[in-house]
């Protein structure tokens, strides 16, 4: 997308039709400025919108202002381009283009961008069917989509994450403890060494059976790592003692 400086500045200024000019693609001197609807020296907001609407409209395009406060903004509309408007340091309310949630170009001179966003104006093809570029790469990506789901509902996936969680619980269950031993990460590296050692082993005695096991407890336990990691469960300390027999976690 092409920056666009506006080329009228002031009170009446054509920020908005710069900023069109940008999203859509066009020179500004094919956008009209909006500060020149009928009656808006009466009434600037409402005829201001009334003539970018019938204009749009009549490109095939529609047009949507939402209230975003900043907070919101940077939450909610933070992808993709999108017109943003707020006040200046000239005490104007004032339009830009932001990208990503962070001001990508500002049409005015001075290039300094708006104090918060307060507005957001989104534009969007009322026929989407007369945009075949628009089109096609939604078929792409429905395609793409339909190949991952494919996928990651394979059963070799299925069986593998849910034998890996249900690992992961047991893992929990038999080295759960109230106390503080075993926390440090170097714990869990060794563990993983550990279980990982053993896979190799008995893929060298070509024990199927326990290879595969071991690939399972070694994939549970970096799950319990990460778990421990961010605070969801912290429940697994690697590095305690185990429990005695007929405590409670005892293996089974």
């Amino acid at each position: 997308m092409k920056r666009i400086d506006q080329t009228v500045i002031g009170p009446k200024g054509n920020c908005f039709s710069a900023c069109l000019a940008m999203m859509l693609g066009l020179d500004i001197r094919e956008v009209p400025n909006f500060c020149d609807a009928q009656g808006f020296d009466e009434d600037p907001g409402p005829a201001f919108m009334r003539y970018a609407h019938a204009w749009l409209a009549g490109k095939g395009w529609g047009h949507i202002t939402l209230d975003a406060p900043n907070m919101v903004f940077k939450r909610h509309h933070s992808r993709g381009y999108v017109i943003a408007s707020g006040m200046t340091k000239r005490g104007f309310l004032h339009s830009v283009i932001y990208k990503d949630g962070e001001l990508w170009h500002d049409p005015h001179p001075d290039h300094s961008g708006i104090d918060a966003v307060l507005e957001v104006d989104l534009i969007f093809p009322l026929n989407p069917s007369k945009f075949p570029a628009l089109i096609e790469e939604v078929e792409k990506l429905r395609g793409e989509n339909a190949v991952l789901k494919s996928k990651l509902n394979s059963p070799e996936i299925l069986d593998f994450v849910s034998a890996i969680q249900r690992e992961a619980a047991h893992q929990r269950e038999r080295w759960g403890t109230q106390n503080d031993k075993g926390k440090s990460p170097e714990d869990w590296m060794w563990l993983i060494a550990y279980l990982s050692t053993k896979a190799t082993q008995a893929a060298r005695y070509k024990d199927t059976e326990k290879y595969l096991h071991h690939i399972i407890t070694t994939a549970a336990a970096c799950l319990n790592w990460h778990a421990n990691a961010i605070g969801a469960n912290t429940e697994m300390k690697p590095g305690a003692p185990e429990p005695a027999t007929g405590e409670k976690g005892k293996e089974g």
